[in-house]
């Protein structure tokens, strides 16, 4: 109903169910084997997609999610949300709340990532939390004062950009230890996650071109078990 709106949709359940949503919109149809349900949000619809818990997100009518996660909003302008579970039936279930929606100094970070079965967020105050998913109200708390969160789809390393420097935690570490990996790290820089968990890059050293607009930095590789080394200088923004 408002300008500029544009409404989404996608089947899942084997093709016999579907969602209808609008991202800043207050309501939800649901139909479930051919019951339509209209569901009203405990907020707005906030943007990003829809994830099982393992990560994997809904992005075509060939998926099977039977109860997705999403992002819902108190209100449009919240620069906080909370994440909930579309049970079966129409319920919304939260999982945590006050996580940390506003844009990251490097937008290739996510404040919060779904994988295999736990949700790992930054909170408002920019602590770095883990949550197994679906037990109840136990929150680990991992680190504070977290800039930016990276992790992999796959593999066993978290990432994290904090008070000027790069960090790297083992998933399974109880104690979540951060492993310095660079302690030069600026808001103009930039990290790289691959399609290898234990491997990233990151641009760095970056210096402003003179009569220009344009910035140039240095492309480090870093693996887990070494130190970062330089792949590429001058790289040009």
């Amino acid at each position: 109903s408002e300008k500029y709106s544009y409404v989404y949709g996608f089947y899942y359940n084997d093709d016999k169910s579907f969602v209808i949503y609008s991202d800043g919109s207050t309501q939800m149809i649901l139909s479930q084997n051919g019951e339509i349900k209209q569901l009203a949000l405990p907020g707005v619809k906030g943007y990003g997609r829809f994830y099982d818990q393992n990560g994997n997100y809904m992005d075509s009518d060939d998926d099977y999610i039977a109860e997705p996660y999403l992002i819902i909003r108190k209100t449009k302008v919240s620069s906080t949300g909370g994440l909930y579970r579309l049970t079966k039936n129409g319920n919304f279930v939260l999982e945590v709340d006050d996580i940390k929606l506003e844009s990251s100094w490097d937008y290739l970070a996510n404040p919060y990532y779904i994988r295999n079965g736990s949700v790992y967020f930054i909170n408002k105050e920019g602590d770095l939390y883990k949550k197994q998913l679906g037990e109840g109200n136990q929150i680990v708390l991992i680190t504070t004062d977290v800039k930016a969160l990276y992790i992999p789809d796959q593999g066993e390393y978290i990432y994290v950009a904090k008070a000027g420097s790069l960090y790297y935690i083992v998933a399974s570490d109880k104690d979540a230890k951060l492993n310095m990996i660079w302690s030069k790290l600026s808001d103009k820089d930039t990290i790289a996650l691959t399609d290898k968990s234990e491997v990233l890059y990151f641009i760095s050293d970056i210096q402003e071109i003179s009569d220009s607009y344009r910035t140039k930095g240095t492309v480090y590789r870093f693996v887990v078990g070494s130190e970062p080394k330089e792949f590429a200088q001058n790289i040009m923004y």
